[in-house]
């Protein structure tokens, strides 16, 4: 062959020829993270808050039972009685009154004890209520003011026991939904060397699970229906989060723009707070959690824990008059759920997973070398078969909304 001869001199690196330059690539392999997923971290560190569950259609229940009422709001105003000692209530629950319960008619600050009932075939009916002592005021009872219960008018020398009233639970269920991904590589791929880390087959099973567990961080939160499929089907899908919450009507916040005030959020707190445990996890998207955190931040004071309890690495804690709030931003809620937070108390959610079968787990499995006959490469599986269980969703939990910018349809 012919010979090419170099310049005289030094040998440099301009007369090499190009292809027989190595490139200087840095050997790791920067894959990096799709979103990180807090609400996922959570269910799946706390294993206190995990249940198998055993109905092979992978449906699980709950019940909810509650206390009987102890405020009751008027189903409609009362028009003042005149000079009367007795007067009749239309309330939303008659049901939950016996006879001779002492209550408070908030309005005027008058004791009356109950002295009749009539219920309907739905929870909606009258009581009779005669004062204490001398007439009723003649002032109208507004629909916005409580009868509070305080006690029961029982005499003395009474000879019969007092009625006995209890509440009915309550059947709440929800399904499974399988995550099911598979990685597969040929024989050659697997063969060949690459200039990074990262890209053996092990590595890619690596890369699937993080964005299966995104998806299932996704399902758990948003998803705002529950079933199954046909019989020939056979699939199922699980209610999220938002689901649940979406007829909760008690701890719902909703503002626009411009209008979050810290008394505003005082009373959401007020409420998120009565009922449930003293610690709430609030969820945000940035545009709330930077709403959030301009009123936490000019009040409450943070501390810098992590709080590794619930397997949160960057949630604030703050230490409010009613509880501790947790203001954890979570990027998952993004485009129109960025102007939106739901407050969990995580006390009351519980990870839902197939219990094990013949081959093994089902809350997390990974089935390496999975026979593909006449195929010449490999055949990782992945499967997650989970649920979530929101337990007091129109009680312990709660939702707050920019209503300008998040309208919330019911479906």
């Amino acid at each position: 062959m012919a010979v090419t001869y170099r310049d005289a001199g030094v040998i440099g690196s301009y007369g090499s020829v190009a292809n027989n330059q190595k490139p200087d690539i840095d050997k790791f392999l920067y894959l990096i993270e799709p979103i990180r997923t807090p609400f996922m971290s959570q269910l799946l560190y706390n294993k206190f808050s995990q249940v198998p569950v055993i109905n092979e259609n992978g449906k699980f229940s709950w019940f909810e039972d509650s206390f009987v009422k102890f405020n009751h709001l008027h189903r409609t105003e009362v028009t003042p009685p005149g000079n009367a000692s007795t007067q009749t209530f239309t309330v939303v629950d008659s049901t939950a009154f016996k006879v001779g319960d002492y209550v408070l008619l908030e309005t005027t600050n008058e004791m009356a004890y109950v002295s009749s009932i009539v219920a309907s075939s739905t929870t909606v009916g009258e009581i009779g209520l005669t004062a204490v002592s001398g007439n009723f005021a003649n002032t109208a009872h507004p629909v916005t003011a409580y009868i509070k219960i305080l006690g029961n008018r029982v005499s003395e020398v009474r000879t019969t026991l007092t009625s006995s009233l209890s509440t009915k639970e309550y059947e709440i269920s929800n399904y499974l939904t399988i995550f099911d991904e598979t990685v597969q590589t040929s024989g050659r791929y697997q063969a060949g060397e690459k200039f990074t880390n990262g890209k053996t087959h092990k590595e890619q099973v690596q890369k699937m699970l993080k964005e299966m567990k995104l998806k299932a961080n996704r399902m758990m939160l948003f998803s705002t229906e529950n079933g199954a499929g046909a019989t020939a089907d056979r699939y199922t899908y699980g209610k999220g989060f938002f689901g649940f919450v979406l007829g909760n009507t008690n701890n719902v916040y909703s503002y626009t723009t411009g209008n979050f005030t810290e008394a505003n959020f005082d009373v959401f707190l007020a409420k998120l707070f009565t009922k449930g445990s003293g610690r709430k996890i609030i969820y945000a998207g940035s545009n709330v959690f930077n709403t959030i955190a301009g009123v936490l931040k000019a009040r409450f004071s943070p501390t810098q824990e992590v709080v590794k309890k619930y397997g949160i690495a960057n949630g604030v804690s703050y230490m409010t008059a009613f509880g501790e709030a947790i203001l954890t931003w979570d990027p998952s809620f993004d485009g129109k759920f960025s102007n939106c937070a739901f407050a969990i108390d995580p006390d009351y959610v519980k990870l839902r997973y197939m219990a094990n079968d013949d081959k093994g787990s089902r809350k997390l499995r990974i089935e390496e070398n999975v026979e593909l006959p006449a195929t010449d490469g490999k055949a990782t599986r992945i499967l997650m078969d989970l649920g979530l269980q929101v337990v007091g969703a129109d009680d312990v939990h709660g939702l707050i909304y920019n209503s300008s910018l998040f309208p919330i349809t019911a479906p």
